[in-house]
């Protein structure tokens, strides 16, 4: 059942909207208050207060693909230092420590930041592979 002020989704035994405290109309156990007074004197409809959109402890939700920025700066830091150590030293150990940092960023700090560090990951572990195989041919 929905709420005939404003649409939420309400039980059939419930007196009162949770959201905006409207009476349920369509209840029977309502419709014989209703007659009588339109709130208990008691109770109160819910009212927000437009000075205060979120409740105290609530927070806004971050903007998509943003999460705390203190968070995983270790894991950018060493996701890069490894990309450029895949260049010249064991690419495929660095490039895959890069590639694991940069899935860290994803799940901790910044999804861009983190797939962009993975695919970077990617390619810094295939050309230092080129890279040693020229070096070892010359």
């Amino acid at each position: 059942m929905y709420c005939t002020s404003c649409g939420n989704k309400i039980e059939t035994e419930e007196k009162y909207c949770a959201s905006c405290g409207s009476p349920n109309t369509t209840s029977a156990t309502n419709s014989s208050l209703l007659q009588k007074q339109p709130y208990p004197s008691n109770e109160q409809p819910y009212s927000p207060n437009p000075s205060q959109p979120y409740p105290q402890n609530a927070q806004p939700y971050p903007q998509s693909g943003q999460r705390d920025i203190k968070k995983g700066t270790a894991y950018v830091a060493l996701g890069w230092v490894f990309f450029g150590l895949s260049f010249l030293i064991i690419p495929i150990l660095f490039g895959g420590g890069s590639f694991i940092m940069g899935f860290m960023v994803y799940k901790v700090r910044n999804q861009t930041h983190g797939v962009v560090l993975m695919v970077m990951a990617v390619v810094g572990t295939l050309l230092g592979v080129l890279l040693g195989i020229a070096l070892a041919t010359a």
